[in-house]
């Protein structure tokens, strides 16, 4: 079967990390993989909150509906009477009320790992969680959401676990370690949770059929990876007399965070088969309250 060519369903995601920073290295965490460390970009002395935050709230509508259904939507809406422009304003208003307001951070780290896993790893998404109608403040358990890419002829197919820690006394080992475990537990019970899943607007239809191969258990060409995304509360000191020294010393922040886990007792939490398919997004976050108000005030 001829494998789709999954990089060109990817959303442009250009403007977003063109506000942030990143490098890749395995942190001294897996000397078998290479992570993502990635901030938020300084501009002169100046940290990126507010142009971080609009970039990924404008990406709403890629989130919710893929490019066709968008173009679908606009159309009905314009041979309903509207122009163009109010026409997108009426479908990002659309989009806005499919976020569940009762868990914006938990929205806030899906809508992060939706660009980053595009980004970093090429990978579309396929499949999220199902809202649960009897009670929308309850969170579903499962990964937070299952993307897929091309690759070597067959696929892969990414389950990320997102997490974003605001509290104090919860620094970058505790949040590691906890999304570790979290990620672990979803991978070994999935084939069980597929049911919390569903294809939606966002969907390219013409990975439907790849991915309910994977979910009827008939698909051979699919390896499954798995990525931790962790946005925490930066405890290390970032500082600079210029912009290029202040995201150096954002990035070195990563790696003296990440150089104090206790690898012995996380490595206990990983199967051996899985150390190689296990990937992290580190984000550290000056001011995660901060980010999270002006995230709510957006969506």
């Amino acid at each position: 079967m001829e494998v789709i060519d999954t990089d060109s369903l990817l959303a442009n995601t250009r403007s977003l990390i063109s506000k942030m920073i990143y490098l890749r290295e395995d942190y001294g965490l897996t000397p078998k993989n290479s992570h993502v460390g990635t901030a938020i970009r300084f501009s002169d002395l100046i940290e990126l909150h507010d142009e971080f935050v609009n970039e990924l709230t404008n990406g709403i509508i890629r989130f919710v509906y893929s490019k066709e259904k968008e173009e679908k939507i606009v159309e009905q809406l314009m041979e309903e009477g509207r122009d163009l422009p109010s026409a997108y304003s009426e479908l990002r208003r659309r989009s806005h009320n499919k976020f569940r307001k009762s868990n914006l951070k938990g929205q806030f780290s899906e809508l992060l790992i939706f660009y980053l896993l595009q980004y970093h790893f090429k990978a579309v998404p396929v499949l999220r969680k199902m809202k649960i109608t009897t009670n929308p403040a309850l969170e579903r358990n499962g990964a937070d959401a299952i993307h897929v890419s091309a690759d070597d002829g067959g696929y892969k197919l990414y389950l990320a676990e997102c997490k974003t820690y605001d509290a104090k006394g919860k620094n970058f080992n505790n949040a590691l370690h906890d999304s570790v475990e979290d990620m672990i537990e979803h991978y070994l019970g999935h084939r069980n949770e597929l049911n919390l899943y569903t294809f939606e607007d966002f969907i390219p239809e013409k990975l439907e059929d790849i991915v309910r191969s994977y979910l009827e258990g008939k698909s051979d060409n699919i390896e499954v990876n798995l990525v931790c995304l962790v946005a925490y509360r930066n405890d290390e000191a970032v500082s600079g007399k210029n912009q290029q020294e202040l995201n150096d010393s954002s990035l070195e922040s990563i790696r003296s965070a990440a150089s104090r886990i206790n690898l012995t007792a996380l490595k206990k939490k990983i199967p051996n088969n899985l150390e190689a398919r296990l990937h992290y997004v580190l984000f550290p976050i000056a001011d995660v309250d901060d980010i999270l108000n002006k995230f709510t005030k957006q969506i």
